[in-house]
């Protein structure tokens, strides 16, 4: 590990009782609805321990961030992870081999000055923000660009 790399560690939990309910109380008079579904899908009800350890114990530089600003789950179960301080975004598969860099440092398409943000989107193309160079990409599945605006 070097200098500017930190034991930043990647942890992904699974959902804990998540339910479908909707739950009505009263108090006092006043009618509360709580919604369980939208509960669980925000992350307020995690696990208590991890399904998937990336960068915990390993020398891989691959396995090293120097600073997690987000990650997301795919569809097969590997894990993106975005690493604000080398401006890129990590591929692992489900069982949290490293499998790709996706862009770098730069002003270019694919390129990132500080990743803010990661979301993923319907077929596992993710949405990147890019804060300081004000601009939104857009990256298909495997990773290319497919669209990128301010």
């Amino acid at each position: 590990m070097t200098a500017t790399q930190s034991a930043a560690q990647l942890s992904v939990c699974s959902a804990a009782g998540s339910s479908s309910e909707v739950v009505e109380r009263d108090s006092a008079g006043i009618r509360i609805v709580e919604n369980r579904i939208l509960t669980s899908r925000i992350g307020d009800r995690v696990g208590e321990s991890p399904i998937l350890a990336i960068g915990e114990e390993s020398q891989d530089p691959a396995q090293q961030f120097t600073r997690i600003a987000d990650a997301t789950r795919l569809v097969d179960g590997g894990v993106v992870g975005a690493d604000v301080g080398a401006a890129e975004l990590r591929r692992f598969d489900a069982s949290g081999r490293f499998v790709r860099r996706i862009g770098r440092r730069g002003q270019g398409p694919g390129e990132y000055q500080a990743i803010t943000s990661l979301v993923r989107l319907a077929g596992d193309s993710l949405l990147v923000s890019d804060s300081p160079a004000g601009r939104i990409t857009i990256l298909a599945p495997d990773g290319s660009v497919a669209r990128t605006f301010p």
